[in-house]
């Protein structure tokens, strides 16, 4: 008994010690790489010493006495909070991150490698100014001193994926810049869709349903024939390879609007900011403020590169919306017969570009090899599908992207513009993505300036693929910043874009059939009208604003259809609960619920039986095009897309509505209860800051943050989107918000949805998530005070 007694208390004793270990190394793995914000660090190529002071949400505001030892400590900074979201970005644009996923990121790595972000940007980074070569290399120069330092404190990504990071290169913020870039263009879901949908149902229908599509001619789709299918295994490759990279999401929206002195409260011109979003942990943006001799510039930064992209300084504040230009173009390449080196181009053959792409697999003895052809236009894209033939006709795809700009210019000329010339000259230099840049300043202007690279085609269309044989499809430079369209100090006083086709009145030339509705662009308008004068508090609450003019009108044409005799009692009383509800989507709406789950059953009934699967999987992806058609049918209630291919009569609007309501009501009663009570909007509208490492159970616990409930909708200017194939939850949503008043240039009104800091345990990981979910706003200056007037901590860098 007592040698048994002893040897339990030894198995508690060994476990008790095993515990306590456990315990200890796993503190010190978590807790390793959390930055010590007070530490004094040296920095050997700085000119001069530095000192970076953060406020009780970890933003660093980085007082330089040189311009480029601020941006040599903007890298340590971006790198001591966001290092393994940096590399990830990075690898993701490089094609590289089978090295540390192994085959499932294959698919993506090829992808990437084909666009060959890290074959541009080679020559790219010879090419730019000499400003932002000394900028990058700046930049870099602080990453590495960062990585240098703390080899032995990686953040917990790395450990466990089993790498570490290799130094950083001036031209990993190009093939970052360029990968955002490419995630934002819609260009090449809406024309494969499109062209996929009109080789069955023939041009005139698929126009019904791709509101903003010119006329198209049948023969047009139909050249060369049987080519839907093809198309069809280019998304798939493209699908896949989002699975990582967020690529192809089907999101690219925002608000912005700006009023001036004459509306304003303080005499002064206001600017909000919200750009739309995927909800992620950690976040898209990182705020900072730069003071150095040439910059006194806040706002929101990109980790990996340098640069404030939406911000304020002392003069000026500025924001971004998508422009939803068409900035991409397929060609049918044509292959010589028995020669399959050279391709057609005009009345000659030429020889593809070649190149070979190493891709080293996790867990794989041997490397993959990837050989990409290059035409005249851009890179074979079609090869990437491996069950392509390639024997006579071959698609390449041309992207404003893929030429040259110098974007980082633009964004440094534009972070220390004083004036709306400076602006202009500072957009001059922009490329991709196509942006409409909001713009206010301290003497009283407000406008707003599309910029980016909009192609000239010989054809002035874009919208279908070309025969890269012929020329119509050449393209001819680039339409001139002075043409694209803008607005300057208007009679009304205020600017609004919100990724609307009106921004584009009045402008000659073909840029876009992809808008989104213009509900949101109208409810701003709605609401900048209601007032004489504005004040950031009424910006605040507008950022939040619920009602969706989408719904309301969509309603008001489903009344007009629905047959109310042909519903039984019960259905009767939840029709009525829809009518009477006013549109708000907050968070305890029981209406939002019904209008929600009737949208998406309208949209299944409608279209899921006249769609092969793959083809409704892919036109359903991107909300937009589903929104606008569903707009554009309630005004046709007879048209060919209402009736139900699988039976023999002719169903029109009210048939499909009957049953998408009846479909509704049975939902709601069977998955939520007996009553309004059980249907509030939040219960089932929630969302989840994911990680890329989230989706590999059980890292989700660790990483990711949520669920939590919501309100907003797609259609309101409070936007929380989700997607039609996947219903309720939300994947999109403000990925910052931003308020300056020019009467106080020096400050802005700000949040994320996060933190600043990408490590998860550290206090700033999700400090911000509650303030963000009740609408609340920080303050931030760019004087040598914090907004509060103290700085929770002060760090110091010196040369040694």
């Amino acid at each position: 008994m007592q040698r048994s007694m002893k040897i339990l208390l030894a198995l508690l004793f060994f476990v008790f010690v095993m515990g306590v270990t456990i315990s200890i190394l796993s503190y010190i793995l978590i807790n390793k790489s959390l930055p010590d914000y007070g530490a004094e660090i040296s920095l050997p190529q700085l000119e001069a010493p530095v000192e970076v002071r953060r406020d009780e949400f970890a933003v660093p505001h980085i007082f330089a006495k040189t311009d480029l030892d601020a941006f040599r400590v903007l890298g340590f900074v971006h790198a001591q909070e966001r290092l393994w979201q940096m590399d990830f970005f990075r690898r993701a644009g490089a094609g590289r991150l089978s090295e540390i996923f192994g085959a499932p990121a294959l698919e993506s790595d090829k992808l990437m490698r084909t666009w060959g972000f890290a074959a541009n940007t080679s020559w790219l980074a010879d090419s730019i100014s000499i400003e932002s070569k000394a900028v990058l290399v700046a930049y870099a120069q602080g990453v590495n001193r960062f990585i240098e330092l703390n080899s032995s404190r990686l953040p917990i990504e790395f450990s466990l994926l089993g790498y570490k990071p290799e130094a950083w290169k001036p031209r990993d913020a190009l093939i970052i810049q360029r990968l955002l870039a490419m995630r934002l263009s819609i260009a090449w879901h809406v024309e494969l869709t499109f062209y996929r949908i009109a080789a069955e149902f023939g041009a005139k229908a698929a126009r019904e349903i791709f509101p903003d599509y010119p006329p198209v001619s049948q023969k047009a789709i139909e050249r060369p024939a049987n080519q839907a299918a093809n198309f069809a295994a280019i998304q798939n490759s493209m699908q896949a390879a989002g699975r990582y990279t967020g690529w192809g999401t089907g999101f690219a929206a925002s608000n912005s609007w700006v009023v001036a002195g004459e509306k304003s409260r303080s005499g002064k011109p206001l600017l909000a900011n919200d750009p739309h979003l995927e909800l992620s942990a950690p976040g898209f943006w990182f705020e900072l403020h730069i003071s150095s001799p040439s910059y006194n510039v806040a706002g929101m930064s990109i980790p990996g590169i340098p640069g404030i992209v939406i911000g304020h300084n002392s003069s000026i504040a500025w924001g971004f919306t998508n422009s939803m230009v068409d900035d991409i173009d397929f060609y049918f390449e044509k292959i010589k017969p028995e020669t399959p080196d050279y391709y057609r181009d005009k009345n000659q053959w030429r020889k593809f570009k070649y190149r070979t792409e190493k891709i080293v697999v996790k867990d794989r003895l041997d490397p993959v090899f990837l050989d990409v052809r290059e035409t005249a236009r851009g890179p074979v894209i079609s090869a990437v599908h491996p069950g392509w033939p390639m024997d006579s006709l071959v698609i390449s795809l041309r992207w404003t992207g893929a030429g040259f700009s110098d974007d980082l210019r633009a964004i440094l000329l534009l972070n220390r513009a004083k004036n709306p010339d400076e602006f202009f000259a500072a957009l001059q230099h922009y490329g991709a993505p196509c942006q409409n840049v909001t713009y206010a300043d301290r003497d009283g202007n407000i406008g707003f300036q599309m910029a980016g690279k909009i192609p000239l085609r010989r054809d002035k269309q874009g919208h279908l693929p070309y025969l890269a044989w012929e020329n119509k499809g050449d393209w001819l430079g680039d339409l001139p910043l002075k043409k694209m369209p803008h607005r300057w100090n208007p009679n009304n006083y205020f600017v609004v874009t919100a990724n609307n086709a009106g921004l584009a009145d009045g402008f000659s030339g073909y840029f876009s059939n992809a808008w989104e509705p213009e509900s949101r662009a109208r409810q701003i308008t709605r609401l900048l009208q209601q007032k004489e004068k504005l004040t950031v508090a009424d910006f605040q609450k507008m950022q939040l604003d619920e009602l969706s003019l989408y719904a309301v009108e969509l309603i008001h044409r489903f009344k007009k259809q629905i047959d109310i005799f042909a519903l039984n009692d019960r259905e009767k009383q939840i029709w009525q609960l829809l009518l009477e509800w006013k549109g708000e989507m907050h968070q305890f709406s029981a209406g939002a619920t019904i209008f929600h789950h009737l949208l998406v059953n309208l949209l299944q009934e409608t279209f899921s039986d006249q769609l092969q699967p793959a083809v409704y999987q892919e036109f359903m992806r991107w909300t937009t095009i589903p929104a606008r058609a569903l707009e554009n049918l309630v005004q046709n209630p007879g048209s060919v897309w209402w009736d139900d291919r699988q039976t023999a009569g002719r169903e029109k609007m009210g048939d499909m509505l009957h049953r998408a309501f009846t479909k509704t009501c049975a939902q709601l009663l069977e998955n939520y209860g007996d009553g309004p009570g059980f249907w509030e909007w939040g219960r089932i509208h929630r969302f989840t800051l994911r990680h890329p490492l989230g989706k590999i159970p059980p890292f989700d616990y660790i990483f990711d943050r949520g669920e939590y409930n919501i309100g907003g909708a797609a259609g309101s200017i409070h936007k929380a989107e989700y997607r039609f194939t996947a219903p309720f939850a939300v994947d999109v949503g403000a990925s910052m918000r931003q308020i300056v008043d020019l009467a106080q240039p020096d400050r802005a009104f700000t949040i994320i949805p996060g933190g600043q800091s990408g490590q998860p345990f550290s206090d700033h990981y999700d400090d911000q998530i509650a303030m963000w979910r009740n609408g609340e706003l920080k303050s931030v200056s760019t004087g040598q005070d914090s907004a509060d007037g103290v700085f929770a901590t002060v760090q110091y860098f010196r040369q040694k």
